[in-house]
């Protein structure tokens, strides 16, 4: 039944509370080639581009696996690190000064063991004095002048990556670091990029964007990063993209879950971003299914559930799906009976959700409870192994994946035994996934790169790129010079058997 709809598609407030908002606003595909572009690149996946007024229309293809990736690891206990990253050597450069919030750890990797956290008193490594920064854009002060970002220093590539690393936001983002950490020891322990190796500066904001934005001065000034990567601060990266902008260090990737993201050509994400999720929600219902009456229930908390509910009418429309009920919910609600009575009485025959993962099994056991079984669809911040652990409850609900699948694509292997190599026991899911998927990226450009690895020139590298697909695991896209980037594929999955699956098998989505 799925495949004859998919020819008929047409074009509490405690912590908790905290938690889920964070989830909802990271449930935010980033390719920049045209639908006819992307629907004559056949070299990584079969892809289904889906247009307003058309029918959908695959291709498929191979691409060759890509080469090497890094970057570094982050404290066990959530405070901010500096990771130094070796080729087999045993010793870190960076060291801990203290375990508060936004102190520094150092955490060393080696050629073949598990990233490990030091404490020590003292640092081995002596830092280049630094003039006074420059005012840049956004309002931060300072005078002077300061060395060229990503100015050489030794033999390493310097990365910085700003979040929130504790709390109820760092544990619901904890994915990311830890696929930072095993993306920077694989990438050591083959080698590094040309011999050298990755170390990754790590930075706690405490969701502060003002303590953002001085992390993140901090690391271009002093650290002499190249690159902001695998950024973990859903409410606080908005204050770094001005400044990395002003000093031209770019920023692969992000949590997806600013409207920023999306407008600043400083951003480069190999993935969907912010309004995403409204699409994302109403496609895969279109793509999987044969269903055509919708209710959509969408959060009073954050400003982007009332945005991709938006998102989400608007694709229902192209897609021929009638919205029959919406509800705005809280995220502390314990129970959606009215909600759930209302949407069967309106005759829905599906329900998507942009809520939190708790919510939505709220929202299944209380259609339950009314003996309601229809469809139900979450925002793809769902595909998480948290998910898969809540299988009983949650068995058939349909999402989406801004990678190729990382708990069931052969081609998401990488990412997964790297994390049991290197990061043992880390968190496993989607924001890791698509983290992963921005080291990725970092290594395509670095590969068009002859010379020293400044900021500058990873920015051409990745002008350069040209239908990259990193391996087959992203839509192939290239990224126009100066101009912002937005992706708008998905890949359908759904969670059956205990994990999430891929039933239109290694496709794109793209609207």
């Amino acid at each position: 039944m799925a495949s004859r709809r998919w020819g008929q598609i047409r074009g509490g407030w405690r912590a908790g509370l905290a938690t889920a908002v964070v989830v909802v606003m990271t449930a935010g595909c980033s390719s920049h080639l045209s639908p006819q572009e992307l629907e004559a690149s056949n070299r990584s996946a079969a892809f289904e581009i889906v247009r307003a007024n058309g029918e959908g229309s695959a291709a498929t293809g191979s691409v060759p696996p890509g080469g090497p990736g890094g970057s570094a690891p982050l404290a066990p206990d959530g405070t901010a690190a500096s990771a130094s990253a070796g080729d087999g050597v045993a010793g870190g450069r960076a060291v801990a000064t203290g375990g508060a919030p936004g102190s520094v750890t150092s955490t060393t990797v080696g050629r073949s063991g598990a990233v490990g956290a030091s404490n020590t008193a003292a640092s081995s490594t002596t830092r280049p004095a630094v003039a006074s920064p420059k005012t840049p854009a956004g309002g931060a002060g300072g005078t002077g002048a300061v060395p060229a970002p990503g100015s050489p220093s030794g033999a390493e590539v310097v990365l910085g990556s700003v979040g929130t690393g504790s709390g109820p936001i760092g544990a619901n983002v904890a994915s990311i670091p830890v696929a930072v950490r095993a993306w920077a020891a694989r990438v050591n322990a083959s080698g590094g990029f040309g011999g050298r190796p990755v170390r990754v500066v790590f930075g706690d904001d405490s969701g502060d964007p003002g303590k953002a934005l001085s992390l993140a001065r901090k690391m271009v000034e002093e650290d002499r990063i190249v690159a902001f990567s695998g950024l973990y601060g859903p409410t606080t990266i908005q204050a770094i993209i001005p400044y990395a902008t002003d000093r031209g260090v770019p920023i692969i990737g992000g949590p997806s879950a600013a409207p920023e993201e999306d407008q600043s050509p400083i951003v480069y994400n190999p993935q969907a971003a912010d309004r995403a999720a409204g699409q994302a929600i109403v496609t895969t219902v279109a793509a999987q299914t044969q269903l055509t009456r919708i209710s959509i229930f969408y959060c009073r908390e954050v400003q982007s559930c009332s945005i991709n509910r938006q998102a989400a009418i608007e694709y229902a429309q192209k897609h021929n799906l009638s919205v029959v009920h919406e509800a705005q919910v809280s995220l502390a609600q314990p129970d959606f009976t009215a909600e759930t009575v209302s949407a069967r009485r309106a005759g829905a025959e599906a329900v998507v959700t942009l809520v939190d993962l708790q919510s939505m099994i709220r929202v299944v056991r209380s259609a339950a409870r009314q003996g309601w079984k229809p469809t139900f669809g979450g925002s793809f911040a769902f595909d998480t192994a948290d998910a898969e652990a809540a299988a009983d409850i949650l068995d058939g609900l349909l999402s989406t994946s801004l990678t190729l699948n990382w708990s069931a694509s052969p081609k998401m292997a990488e990412y997964r035994d790297a994390v049991a190599r290197f990061v043992p026991g880390g968190k496993l899911g989607g924001q890791g996934a698509n983290a992963w998927a921005q080291g990725k990226l970092i290594e395509a450009a670095a590969r068009q790169v002859t010379g020293a690895l400044t900021s500058a020139a990873l920015i051409d590298g990745l002008d350069r790129l040209d239908n990259e697909s990193l391996g087959g695991i992203v839509p192939p896209q290239r990224f126009p010079k100066g101009k912002p980037h937005y992706n708008p594929c998905v890949v359908p999955i759904k969670l059956a058997g205990g994990r999430w699956t891929q039933p239109l098998g290694e496709r794109f989505v793209c609207d």
